[in-house]
């Protein structure tokens, strides 16, 4: 019986309370009472903004439009950096118009952001004109000028300031670095009809999330929507199995102050990360902010204001922001993007997890999530697939489990659709072909551009070879799959410290079936097969071929695929002596290959058309060597058979045995001519005949530079 963790889970610091969730009558009251303190510093500053103007009835008519000679003149008659008017002396230490009551929204967020007095009151001011649009005729008359209808900086110093001060003592705390301003809660911005504009005289604006959460409403705005969502804290069973696996590391992270965590979690699934953020966050008893970043067009301007935006919401509502995708901004679209979100993340005001596959530099400590074990993934797979009557034999079960590295939700998704997709009755076992089919497709990755994806179809059927190469290619489908129970199990992987992996050399001319054996090995084990592009591979920036092929040999481990290097000679030759830097760099590049194929846990195949300009070092650590021979005579008759399919039209003269006689030429070329004889045929309405083979056969002459032997076969370039 497996017993609950030992994790307490209590109230955390600046966790937000029950009743703060949603604003009810006492918020609103709350809410109300604050504005009608503002109503009454506004109307006795009012009061003396009209004593000490001129009261001309000929120049009144006109105030807020010009300046009398009597305004200029009192004017003239303060002191530098004071005003006509001043708000009353607040009689303590306390905030003049937001109550600090529990259910007052403005103290909510007066304690999630640090806000001091005067900067609580700040934004109350800054967001009282959308919140009632009384304050925009009464900004103008208070600002002696009609057009100006929200509040300047210099009138909020005047209104929020707990006793008169000069104007720039005010200023100086609407500077970048301060609590209000990182907070963005407010921005700072000038009237559009001013070219030039002194800080006193631009708005202060309250953000338009802060007017909601004052307001009472707790829905994301459209805009959010796309690309954030909020999941609030859940009780202790729906995290059973996450406490059991990660006990220890949720304890220490709940014991950390909740305001200061900033953690970077990297591995696993984004459902694994997700989930362990979600289980962390229900433990202080707060909400999940998830933001998706490959929701977000990071290489627009906008991106930026958008992360900034669903921050804000996070700390808005008190929640630990969750940034998925971390990885999207680190490429090359999302540089900028990466560092500005830094510049974000370093002013921020609540708790934040950035989450993606691998760690970076210049991060947060990077706390690695682990994927379930084999043991664990071979039972997650037997209870999905049972509880939806499905059966299957245990020693596939245990394969995929191992062969796989699925997350907790890849597996329930893969075993829903293995149920669902059984064609024979259910009380019979799951074929092998249909779990491995669906453990391959849960590991469908973004591919990075030095990798191509293959879809495996070729079969054993499709391979013309001699019967030891034959053979070794099943003695590597043997190794694959009966590696982990002889390294684990049998105890082989204690002693030795060498890789897990299988790494094999397929050597021979072009055309003998290199590739093709490629994907016969990644459909008989039921693999992805990916290729990798050199050209995307290989660059002349120092360290950046390293980077590139660390991403490969990543995400070729992770997805389970058959990973294959085609001319690998040109990556894999030989070093050689140090005669520059330039020899320098290269050595250090094939010296990381070795590293990295040591340590490579999946299937690896290297093929080359010149063994010879191998690298020594690379030899050794290869298990298998396969020599693919150019074929003779009886495998070329095979191949051109096996070329042509059966379905397909054909004359009577076709000769296969005639062909391997006359077309002395590797496997691939034989496929290409009998390719194009067959487009020939279908152009003209005929069945593929020896004739449409010798003109297909002509044009692979001339392409591979070999003298064509059957020149007789034509006149005027076209088979007769």
């Amino acid at each position: 019986m497996i017993t609950e963790p030992s994790i307490s889970i209590g109230p955390a610091r600046g966790a937000a309370a029950p009743d703060e969730l949603g604003i009810g009558a006492t918020e609103a009251l709350s809410l109300s009472d604050s504005l009608m303190r503002l109503d009454d510093a506004i109307e006795a500053a009012i009061g003396e903004l009209e004593l000490a103007l001129d009261r001309d009835p000929a120049s009144a008519a006109f105030r807020g439009l010009c300046v009398s000679r009597g305004d200029a003149a009192s004017l003239l008659s303060l002191a530098p950096g004071r005003s006509f008017w001043s708000a009353p002396q607040a009689t303590d230490a306390c905030s003049r118009f937001a109550l600090t009551g529990v259910t007052s929204r403005l103290a909510t967020l007066q304690r999630r952001f640090g806000l001091d007095a005067f900067e609580t009151d700040a934004l109350l001011i800054a967001a009282s004109p959308d919140l009632d649009q009384r304050y925009e005729r009464l900004y103008g008359l208070l600002q002696d000028d009609v057009t100006r209808r929200r509040p300047t900086v210099a009138t909020v110093v005047l209104l929020a300031a707990a006793r008169p001060l000069r104007q720039w003592q005010g200023l100086v705390r609407f500077a970048a670095d301060s609590a209000l301003m990182r907070s963005r809660l407010v921005r700072i911005e000038a009237d559009p009809a001013q070219h030039l504009s002194t800080l006193g005289s631009r708005y202060l604006v309250a953000d338009e999330q802060a007017v909601r959460f004052l307001a009472g409403l707790d829905q994301l705005d459209a805009g959010l929507q796309a690309h954030c969502q909020v999941h609030a804290p859940a009780a202790p069973s729906e995290f059973h199995a996450t406490w059991r696996r990660h006990a220890e590391l949720l304890a220490s992270l709940q014991a950390m102050p909740l305001s200061e965590t900033l953690l970077r979690f990297v591995g696993a699934t984004a459902w694994e990360r997700q989930h362990l953020a979600h289980a962390l966050a229900s433990l202080h008893r707060v909400s999940l902010f998830c933001v998706d970043l490959s929701r977000i067009d990071t290489g627009s301007t906008a991106a930026v204001q958008e992360i900034e935006r669903a921050l804000l919401a996070a700390c808005l509502r008190g929640a630990i922001a969750f940034i998925e995708g971390i990885d999207v901004v680190v490429g090359e679209n999302g540089r900028g993007v990466h560092a500005l979100l830094q510049s974000v993340l370093a002013g921020r005001a609540g708790p934040c997890i950035l989450s993606g596959q691998r760690p970076e530099p210049h991060t947060p400590a990077c706390i690695e999530v682990k994927l379930p074990s084999a043991e664990e993934r071979s039972a997650l797979w037997r209870a999905g697939i049972q509880q939806r009557g499905g059966s299957t034999h245990q020693a596939d079960i245990d394969e995929v489990a191992r062969e796989f590295q699925l997350g907790t939700d890849q597996i329930h998704i893969a075993a829903v659709e293995c149920v669902n997709a059984q064609q024979t009755p259910r009380v019979e076992p799951m074929p092998r072909d249909l779990l491995f089919a669906s453990a391959r497709r849960q590991l469908a990755l973004r591919l990075p551009r030095a990798l191509v994806g293959i879809e495996p179809r070729a079969r054993w059927s499709d391979l013309i070879l001699t019967s030891d190469a034959a053979d070794q290619l099943r003695e590597i489908c043997v190794h694959a799959r009966w590696r982990s129970m002889v390294l684990d199990q049998w105890g082989f992987g204690r002693t030795s410290s060498r890789g897990r992996g299988v790494n094999v050399l397929f050597s021979g001319a072009s055309g003998t079936g290199k590739t093709t054996a490629c994907e016969v090995l990644a459909n008989e084990l039921g693999r992805t097969l990916l290729k990798i592009d050199l050209s995307q591979v290989v660059s002349k920036y120092i360290g950046e071929s390293e980077k590139q092929l660390a991403e490969v040999f990543d995400v070729a481990e992770r997805a389970g695929a058959v990973l294959m290097f085609d001319e690998a000679d040109a990556l894999f030759g030989k070093r050689t002596t140090i005669s520059d830097a330039h020899d320098r760099y290269a050595n250090i590049e094939v010296s990381y290959l070795l590293q990295r194929i040591e340590a490579f846990q999946g299937i690896l195949v290297l093929t080359t058309n010149l063994q010879a300009n191998m690298d020594a070092a690379f030899v050794r650590r290869l298990q298998f060597i396969v020599e693919f021979q150019f074929p003779d005579e009886a495998q070329r008759e095979e191949i051109w058979r096996i070329s042509v399919p059966r379905q397909a039209s054909v004359d009577l003269d076709l000769d296969f045995d005639a062909l391997a006689q006359r077309y002395p030429i590797a496997g691939g070329s034989i496929r290409n001519i009998a390719l194009a004889a067959a487009m020939l045929a279908a152009s003209r309405g005929e069945p593929i005949g020896m004739r449409h083979m010798a003109h297909g056969a002509r044009r692979e002459y001339q392409k591979i530079g070999k003298t064509f032997p059957d020149a007789h076969y034509f006149s005027s370039g076209t088979p007769q």
